[in-house]
């Protein structure tokens, strides 16, 4: 059922569901260590990330994007019912990097925004990211609205749900 569609979901009766309204599950990146100077200490950051995501899991499913070779430590440490999604990332901001799911209420699709490493598109290593909302929503098998706009997302969130879509 994969569809790319190049409107504004507002035009096709998609609204973004309340923060407070029931989802069906959560996705996080894991740290991937890639850049040490910038992310010293990635034990603390993956523990906290592990245990995160097992605390969520009492209550909903949790997928967790990893590179393949962390896919075998990432597994040692979180719970059984958290899965893992092996694809190569180059940070852990899921909620930057990865869709926006959205409904019509019959329906979820999701929205997949203009990545640019906030405003850093310098070098390769943000493009992998650039690239997971797109991989998320395919292995998902849903609409993807393509949107032409470079943000931040957590910025638009809280701001302008409104005034772009």
């Amino acid at each position: 059922m994969y569809e790319l569609i190049e409107k504004y979901p507002k035009d096709l009766g998609f609204f973004m569901p309340a923060e407070w309204q029931s989802h069906q599950q959560t996705w996080m990146m894991w740290p991937t260590g890639l850049d040490p100077e910038r992310y010293p200490n990635i034990d603390t950051m993956r523990d906290a990330y592990a245990e995160t995501a097992n605390l969520i899991s009492e209550f909903e499913p949790v997928t967790i994007i990893a590179n393949e070779n962390d896919i075998k430590s990432l597994s040692s440490m979180i719970a059984n019912n958290v899965s893992t999604m092996d694809k190569q990332i180059d940070d852990s901001w899921c909620r930057d990097s990865g869709p926006t799911f959205i409904s019509n209420n019959s329906q979820i699709a999701g929205i997949d925004w203009t990545f640019n490493n906030y405003g850093e598109a310098t070098g390769p290593d943000y493009l992998n990211d650039a690239r997971i909302a797109e991989k998320i929503l395919k292995h998902l098998d849903i609409i993807i609205l393509k949107h032409l706009l470079f943000l931040r997302e957590v910025l638009f969130i809280q701001m302008a749900w409104g005034l772009l879509c």
